[in-house]
């Protein structure tokens, strides 16, 4: 049965073009409009990214984007990284409102899209630890990338992938039959002689993935349960419009000047506190939402699966990184940066930071070999696949948006490498600590609207230290080790608070850089070559689709309210 996915109309597995409706045909009646007084239009972010209500399957998204009970304590296979790639580094022309030369260095790490602890503005790879989820919201972290909407938008990620209308199945040649009425005398071809042992074997493997696919469907008492467990979330003063952002939309904008320091847990909060921030307390299971002034859902406090064995995960992620650590070569001056006084590495697909094209993050060959026995490592994979599923729950559109745009990338590239078959974010950070706590930053390269996976590993006592500091909200949460949380950290200054004498602090975040996306937007060329040659009345025009872009940007964060209402209606 056909159904329609972003314009797409399947047939099976098969994508095929569906065509635009006219001015004409488009209903007049309930027309959304932006403050800007124009009329909404998916488009203008992305072509396959549709709003609230508009084309998007949003109950179909959220249903497929949660584990099912029979998941909820089952163990992930490790997922081994992909073909290599080699990294083509030179120079990138970024947004007009970072720098002209796009020449984002810094001695210590890299940011090309990284998003790290924390720190004032970023350009730099390293990606801080800091995020939040649930408790039930998503079980398991393997579970949320076998929807058909993921199946479609893979296949729709080339142009080469998307058929006409009228185009046969199978491959079949268009001529077969006269088009002048008569018909042909060409013998059609004999089928094709098959072998029963093959065929049989092939039959029984579609009656188990069928039988697979029946078990993993979610019922909607399931995701209200989750969505239930959420409570009425966080709710802030922020106007997510106004993040800082640069006037294309694709990066966050760099602070002022970096504060290098780390704050004390009294220094931010308590009587006698001079910045009088709110204390927010967390179990790191129950999941937390974070709400702006018009109750979107703008960051979440994911917080971890409910698995048993979940905490002896995460004790083998933190001992792979603390072995990592002690026999990775750090470059000279990568151990105090402005992010923090501790050594972290980028790895993964980004652009910025001096590279001319997207490509993989190149490193010595040692450290190459530790970095990719770290991303085997099922412990680690289990944590990644878990911040991607998070992601997938609370944003469905915006992950939605990260499919298309990075799957057209990694289908024009095909040596681009990814870090987890199961992940939607392109790079990853490892925070290698022994005592990760990040200065007050930004990581303004990152998609400014887009969402940074933050795990805190390690074993220090929560209540005491390693706190998310989240400045712009005057929030200080506390972060367990083994959760995660989800922030907008292109745009959201924040930090950790120390930790005591003797305890440990690592983190892995995932993110992706804001360039990739442009790339692909300007049809995969730099933004120098794209504005090259333009007038003064192009320019101007540039600017009011920055514009409508951050607006219709702001339309992917969905309320706490559409997700129930979705859910219980599914």
């Amino acid at each position: 049965m056909a159904q329609t996915i972003y314009g797409l109309r399947t047939k099976g597995t098969r994508a095929v073009a569906q065509p635009r409706a006219s001015a004409a045909d488009s209903p007049a009646k309930g027309a959304r409009k932006l403050r800007s007084g124009k009329e909404f239009s998916p488009f203008a972010v992305a072509a396959f990214t549709a709003a609230k209500g508009v084309g998007f399957d949003f109950a179909h998204a959220t249903a497929t984007a949660i584990a099912t009970e029979d998941e909820l304590v089952g163990n992930c296979a490790p997922d081994h990284v992909l073909d290599d790639a080699v990294q083509d580094a030179a120079n990138e022309v970024v947004d007009d409102a970072i720098n002209d030369d796009g020449a984002y260095t810094d001695d210590a790490v890299r940011d090309d899209g990284a998003c790290n602890d924390v720190a004032i503005d970023g350009d730099e790879a390293m990606r801080d630890d800091d995020a939040i989820h649930n408790d039930a919201a998503i079980e398991n972290d393997d579970a949320m990338h076998r929807t058909g909407i993921d199946e479609c938008a893979a296949r729709t990620n080339d142009a080469t992938h998307i058929a006409p209308d009228d185009a046969p199945m199978g491959g079949a040649t268009a001529d077969a039959t006269p088009t002048d009425g008569t018909t042909s005398d060409r013998a059609l071809p004999l089928p094709p002689r098959t072998n029963r042992k093959a065929s049989r074997l092939s039959k029984e493997k579609r009656r188990k993935a069928a039988k697979k696919a029946l078990k993993q469907q979610v019922k909607p008492a399931l995701l209200l349960r989750h969505l239930e467990a959420a409570a009425g979330g966080h709710q802030t003063i922020l106007a997510a419009d106004d993040m800082p952002h640069t006037t294309t939309g694709y990066q966050g904008l760099r602070g002022g000047k970096a504060v290098k320091r780390s704050y004390g847990l009294e220094e931010l909060v308590g009587t006698d506190s001079k910045l009088g921030m709110e204390l927010k307390r967390w179990d790191g299971i129950t999941p937390i939402p974070i709400l702006d002034e018009l109750c979107r859902i703008f960051g979440v406090c994911s917080g971890q699966p409910r698995d048993e064995r979940w905490p002896e995960v995460t004790r083998s992620a933190s001992a792979a990184i603390s072995k990592a650590r002690s026999k990775f070569s750090f470059p000279a001056g990568s151990m105090d940066h402005r992010r923090g006084n501790f050594p972290a590495t980028a790895v993964g697909v980004s652009f910025g930071g001096g590279q001319q094209v997207p490509g993989n993050l190149v490193h010595p060959d040692a450290n190459q070999a530790i970095l990719d026995g770290l991303l085997r490592e099922e412990s680690i994979t289990r944590v990644a696949h878990f911040g991607s599923d998070s992601f997938k729950f609370w944003q469905p559109r915006l992950h939605q948006y990260y499919t298309e745009r990075l799957g057209r990338l990694y289908a024009r590239y095909p040596r681009l490498r990814r870090n987890f078959r199961k992940s939607v974010f392109p790079c990853a950070t490892f925070n290698f600590g022994p005592k990760t706590c990040c200065y007050p930053h930004v990581d303004c390269n990152n998609l400014p609207y887009g969402m940074c996976a933050i795990t805190a590993l390690g074993d220090y006592d929560p209540k005491r230290g390693g706190h998310l500091v989240l400045w712009d909200l005057k929030l200080v949460i506390e972060f367990p080790p083994g959760s995660t949380i989800l922030i907008p950290s292109a745009c959201i200054r924040h930090s950790n608070v120390s930790i005591q004498e003797g305890e440990t602090r690592y983190s892995f975040t995932q993110y992706a850089a804001g360039g990739l996306f442009r790339w692909v937007d300007h049809g995969f060329q730099s933004e120098k070559v794209y504005r090259s040659g333009w007038s003064k009345k192009r320019k101007r025009e540039e600017l009011a689709v920055g514009r409508r872009r951050w607006e219709e940007a702001m339309e992917l964060f969905p309320t706490l309210e559409e997700l129930r209402s979705v859910t219980s209606t599914a």
